[in-house]
């Protein structure tokens, strides 16, 4: 079964709080743990539909061009850890993926959920980018401006596929 929470808009007003675009945005469905887009596939491994929120950024929670945003959040919370992933499925311009991330994390750092919170930026490309060093120079940058906010952030990265296992912390 696939996820159709967003498949209808939800315009929220200029005057409608963080906090209330964050829970107005989450995924209702079953279907939360997988999301797939551009021939790429991002899964976090959980057990417990209650441990996981997923919920779309991009064009949904903030559809403002303001700012490049990534495509989707994921929270999981299984006390005592709570770990926010951001997301982005992507072509092949992984550099342009990390300012997504930087971005949304950085706004929502600005509001106050990140704080002393493990956060992961996850990278899943549909093809292999090139190897000019552009990701890795932007990556390094990201890590080291947000770690005097996040002391625990990090970006992962594979092609075509990648699932999270939050139980272990680690990328398969």
């Amino acid at each position: 079964m696939s996820c159709k929470c967003f498949n209808r808009r939800f315009v929220f007003k200029n005057t409608d709080s963080f906090d209330h675009k964050y829970v107005n945005s989450k995924c209702k469905c079953t279907s939360r743990f997988t999301i797939c887009e551009n021939k790429s596939k991002f899964t976090i491994a959980s057990k417990d539909i209650s441990e996981v929120d997923k919920i779309k950024i991009d064009g949904y929670f903030d559809s403002s061009s303001e700012h490049r945003k990534c495509d989707y959040l994921f929270v999981y919370t299984s006390p005592p850890s709570c770990v926010y992933i951001f997301v982005e499925l992507k072509g092949t311009d992984i550099a342009h993926a990390v300012t997504q991330i930087g971005n949304t994390v950085n706004l929502f750092y600005n509001q106050g959920y990140l704080k002393d919170k493990k956060v992961i930026g996850a990278i899943v490309s549909s093809r292999h980018p090139s190897n000019d060093g552009t990701y890795r120079k932007a990556k390094q940058t990201l890590e080291k401006s947000l770690s005097s906010k996040i002391k625990s952030f990090r970006i992962e990265k594979k092609n075509k596929e990648m699932t999270y296992d939050p139980i272990n912390d680690k990328v398969i």
